[in-house]
């Protein structure tokens, strides 16, 4: 299984704290393939992977600089779906948008909406 994340807002919060305990992400790379899928940029999302020693956590990253569009354009899951040689039905996509996640569904990606109340440890 693949998990593609959003990282503003699911991840980290506006200040780029983690919303989660390293454990926890560590815990979850090891049932699923992670990747971050995000409209932020690339270069800061790699450095607070970096800052908080979880980069081994991610397979792909997948920032506004590498990405053929922004989400919620479909180009940008079908980018990382290719470069993860993955099919929609794969993965689990986790968003704070409703949007994108209504984008996602359209694609045959199951989409789970953010909430605080969400628990990554329950999603694989």
């Amino acid at each position: 299984m693949i998990v593609l994340l959003d990282f503003c807002g699911v991840l980290v919060d506006e200040d780029y704290q983690l919303l989660h305990k390293k454990e926890d992400i560590e815990g979850l790379s090891r049932k699923a393939t992670l990747c971050i899928v995000s409209n932020a940029s690339y270069f800061a999302i790699k450095r607070v992977l970096e800052r908080e020693k979880i980069a081994h956590c991610f397979k792909a990253v997948a920032g506004k600089e590498n990405l053929p569009a922004k989400k919620p354009a479909p180009e940008a899951f079908f980018h990382i779906m290719k470069e993860l040689n993955a099919r929609p039905q794969e993965c689990i996509f986790i968003d704070d948008s409703l949007e994108n996640c209504k984008v996602a569904q359209k694609l045959g990606i199951k989409a789970i909406h953010y909430t605080p109340a969400t628990n990554l440890k329950e999603i694989v």
